[in-house]
């Protein structure tokens, strides 16, 4: 995917530069053939392209494909490499164990450990026979081509600052789409017992106070399954972007289910397996230490005492979970809880909680 869109960027700025310089019908040529090897083409196009008042080109065409070749390849690369580390970013919410993202970060280092050479070798290989093929005799000095005689003075998008506005906008639509294709759901890691993303309520679903209620029927033994999360009211660094941990109660079978997904690897403590140290805060209430159940994900934990939990809840109108993400200090995400009463007391006989307990 980042191929065809360093492509298609570089190859709409051909087409506004071709056109600027006045190149006609043979714009739309390079420009499609930008689109299809641009590394190739695209170096080609700069050394051939007619020149406006005051450019100047020297060295021959030899040296000018090569050298333009080595930059393009380096912003190719980047954006390569930019990518790469977008998607392992992402994927990194789902592995389910320390050996998983263990093995994700040696992989990422070979990874990258490929692409440096694969960007060293043609970049130092073109700029070697560059510097033998350049002749310092040869010089072009704008207008030339169809430019001759007219007064076109080059624009600051026209040059070296117009092809880094391009990498620029490469890897801005690069990481976007990367956030949206991920084939991790930013809610589909805090799967534990079921709790996964296709339970998750969609859009048109109920809504009350930012809850969003939603039940669905097994077709097998018909028993009910309820589901509702909440959004946390900010975002949190994620390994590579940003992410807005959430909340979710499930309740299945008589037995609910509450777990805080946070969207980053947790850190891990000497000599505790599969649970976590936390804390947790009602409204004014003093803060309260407990040990919460990693998610099969590693990106979730489980509450230990969650019909407890979900009553103390009901009746609050703040939530703050602090843990500690892996190798960063204590984070605290805050929930707007209030409005949960109205969704549970619809839901309560599926979830097996008596609102009027203590």
């Amino acid at each position: 995917m980042w191929y065809v869109v360093f492509c298609a960027v570089f190859g709409a700025w051909v087409l506004l530069d071709g056109f600027s310089r006045r190149m006609g019908a043979v714009t739309v040529a390079w420009t499609l053939g930008t689109l299809f090897v641009g590394p190739i083409l695209l170096p080609i196009y700069l050394s051939k392209r007619p020149l406006k008042t005051c450019e100047v080109r020297e060295g021959g065409t030899a040296w000018n494909v090569l050298k333009n070749f080595a930059i393009l390849w380096t912003i190719v690369m980047a954006v390569a490499a930019f990518s790469a580390l977008s998607t392992m970013g992402h994927l990194a919410t789902s592995y389910q164990s320390d050996a998983e993202r263990a093995g994700a970060g040696i992989g990422m280092f070979l990874g990258l450990g490929l692409l440096g050479v694969a960007w060293f070798v043609p970049t130092l290989g073109s700029a070697l026979l560059g510097f033998l093929l350049k002749k310092n005799s040869v010089v072009e000095q704008g207008p030339t081509g169809p430019l001759f005689g007219a007064d076109s003075r080059a624009g600051l998008l026209n040059g070296p600052a117009g092809l880094a506005l391009a990498a620029f906008v490469s890897l801005i639509v690069v990481g976007a789409l990367t956030l949206r294709e991920s084939p991790v759901s930013p809610r589909s890691s805090a799967a534990r017992t079921g709790m996964g993303a296709g339970s998750l309520p969609k859009s048109g679903d109920a809504e009350e106070n930012g809850w969003r209620l939603s039940e669905k029927t097994s077709e097998m033994d018909g028993t009910r399954e309820v589901i509702l999360p909440l959004d946390a009211e900010s975002e949190i660094p994620g390994i590579i972007l940003p992410h807005r941990p959430y909340l979710a109660i499930q309740c299945h079978g008589g037995k609910p289910d509450l777990a805080v997904e946070v969207g980053t690897p947790i850190q891990p403590e000497s000599g505790q397996y599969e649970s976590y140290g936390v804390r947790v805060k009602l409204d004014n209430g003093a803060p309260s230490s407990q040990r919460w159940i990693e998610s099969t994900s590693g990106v979730a934990l489980f509450s230990p005492a969650p019909a407890r939990l979900i009553r103390q809840l009901a009746t609050a109108d703040v939530f703050l979970f602090e843990f500690t993400p892996f190798e960063r200090t204590a984070t605290t995400v805050r929930f707007r809880v209030s409005g949960l009463l109205p969704n549970l007391v619809k839901v309560a006989p599926v979830c097996g909680i008596r609102l009027s307990a203590n």
